[in-house]
């Protein structure tokens, strides 16, 4: 075995640089893919990922704990895009103890506000529209767990071009894939960040006029996309109004908080902005009790989350701030996933406690914008504005805005893509089937050997008992409690089989050990005889039993 390795690896060419173990890491790497899709199957069957993980319930929780279990990998091709608001799920719906998803209804939601949104800075100040926006495009790569939402930032552009991305679906706001993703499977989603360090911005939610179909057209040709269409987009409006500014009004002590924060705001932004401050001064917890027995609907809710309770965790603040934001007469959503932030330029890790809830506001003729109520939280991406002293005009989009997928994912994590020298499978799959054969034909040697050593007795002995290994084989072993010439009577009874010459060696066997009889040259040719008609007839059954064949004398 040494001398073939040897041999062997003496005629693999050898590398000027050191050699790195490449192909023990690509080994390791899809040895540890196997291992936690196994392992994400059956821990995680379905989007139920523990109390602070992102869930399909919408229920509350009573006391939460933190997770620090690996759900994403998530890395930029943009160093602007800091802030991840990752949307799982999107509700319009509350009904007193949870709020009510809907992913069964298909919709083109997110796209037509990804386009009324880009449409909008683009009629406000397209020279400038950098300072407004950048298209982004973010590489994920699943870790431990079994799903099927593609988890999108919020202005997506829901067009899966990028090879190697799942099919999926728009359903009603919430991206779903086709096939559920495991541990290790990689897709890539385009979106636009906007600028929230740019106070134009601010002005533009309060000052956007209608978008005309003429400058709706124009966007769609500048993106490369088609069948959006201009009445598509009113009648997503439309719907905006119907379906997010259901309320099942408040109390007047509630009513006074709320005209309160009207009063001292000039437009929806700046309500909005009051809204959050006035909520960020509760109290931040996860150790939370569960809802009391008399909060049955919104009305109720904000009676005790605001006059009673005046704490909790991210789901809670988020349910304040839509109900009390529809209150106030302005379109409001609930939205659930995950909040990271990108600290190495390499990408992040996303963990099951980055799970999050946020609300988001809709501005006339601009689209959805996400807002935080929760303490300690976060919004937003900002950079640096060129403004009019040197504006920059962002070219159309081309399919070399989507960077290589090699650019995005750091190399450690790229094995499985790097050429792999199969010699150094194949060469000791040889050596070992090598090794086995030789050892399988050593060990029929040794065998023959001892056997041919054996006296009269040892060799009758030995193949009285693989004699009857065969007959079991056939389907004739010994009954429990059957003597040994009740066996040899069944056997002669075979109409499938002629055992008369088993049945002859199984009496002088018997003798022997009864009669203590003395076992003859003759005995041990006529059990060789008996031994070789067995194997015929073995040999005549099913590939299992032949292949067991080579292994016995």
């Amino acid at each position: 075995m040494l001398i073939v390795l040897c041999v062997a690896l003496y005629f693999i060419p050898v590398s000027d640089k050191p050699y790195d173990w490449q192909f023990a890491k690509d080994i390791y790497n899809k040895a540890v893919v196997i291992v936690n899709r196994f392992s994400g199957f059956i821990t995680h069957p379905r989007e139920e990922y523990g109390n602070i993980g992102f869930s399909e319930n919408g229920g509350f929780s009573g006391n939460i704990k933190d997770n620090s279990e690996e759900v994403l990998f998530v890395s930029s091709d943009n160093s602007g895009a800091k802030n991840l608001r990752l949307t799982g799920l999107v509700s319009e719906k509350f009904d007193g103890r949870k709020w009510v998803f809907d992913t069964k209804k298909k919709s083109d939601d997110k796209m037509l506000d990804t386009l009324e949104t880009t449409s909008q800075i683009r009629k406000y100040d397209e020279k400038h529209q950098y300072d407004y926006m950048r298209k982004v495009t973010l590489s994920y790569e699943n870790r431990l767990y079994n799903t099927k939402y593609i988890f999108a930032p919020q202005k997506m552009l829901v067009e899966p071009y990028i090879k190697g991305n799942p099919s999926y679906k728009d359903k009603n706001s919430s991206i779903i894939s086709d096939k559920r993703l495991s541990y290790g499977d990689r897709y890539y989603v385009s979106y636009y960040i906007l600028n929230s360090a740019n106070p134009e911005l601010i002005s533009l939610l309060s000052e956007a006029e209608e978008i005309s179909e003429d400058e709706w057209n124009k966007n769609l040709k500048r993106e490369g996309i088609s069948g959006y269409s201009y009445s598509d987009y009113k009648a997503y409006r439309n719907s905006i109004y119907e379906n997010y500014l259901d309320t099942d009004g408040v109390s007047d002590e509630v009513y006074k908080i709320i005209s309160e924060i009207k009063e001292n705001s000039s437009d929806r932004y700046e309500m909005m902005t009051n809204l959050s401050g006035y909520l960020s001064g509760f109290k931040y917890t996860t150790e939370t009790s569960p809802l009391p027995d008399y909060v049955t609907d919104g009305k109720s809710y904000l009676d005790y989350f605001l006059l009673e309770s005046k704490e909790g965790y991210c789901m809670h603040y988020a349910t304040a701030f839509v109900l009390m934001a529809r209150e106030m007469g302005v379109p409001c959503r609930y939205v659930q996933g995950y909040s990271a932030v990108i600290k190495n330029p390499d990408g992040t890790i996303v963990l099951n406690g980055n799970a999050h809830a946020w609300p988001e506001v809709y501005f006339d003729n601009v689209g959805w914008i996400a807002f935080e109520a929760t303490p300690g939280y976060s919004v937003g991406n900002g950079w640096k504005v060129i403004g009019s002293g040197g504006g920059i005009t962002m070219p159309p989009p081309t399919k070399e805005d989507i960077p290589d997928k090699n650019e995005l994912i750091p190399d450690e994590i790229i094995t499985e893509e790097k050429k792999f020298d199969v010699r150094f499978i194949v060469i000791p799959v040889i050596c070992v089937i090598g090794f086995l054969g030789l050892f399988f034909v050593s060990s029929r040697i040794f065998s023959k050997v001892r056997y041919q050593r054996m006296g009269q007795k040892e060799k009758f002995i030995f193949l009285i008992k693989e004699n009857m290994k065969l007959l079991k084989f056939l389907g004739f072993s010994v009954n429990k409690g059957e003597t040994l010439s009740e066996y040899k009577e069944r056997l002669l009874r075979s109409e499938k089989y002629d055992f008369s010459v088993n049945s002859e060696c199984i009496s002088i066997y018997e003798e022997y050990l009864y009669a203590d009889k003395e076992i003859t040259e003759g005995d041990a040719k006529l059990i060789e005889k008996a031994h070789d008609t067995l194997r015929e007839f073995v040999g005549k059954t099913n590939l299992r039993y032949r292949l067991f064949l080579v292994f016995m004398r």
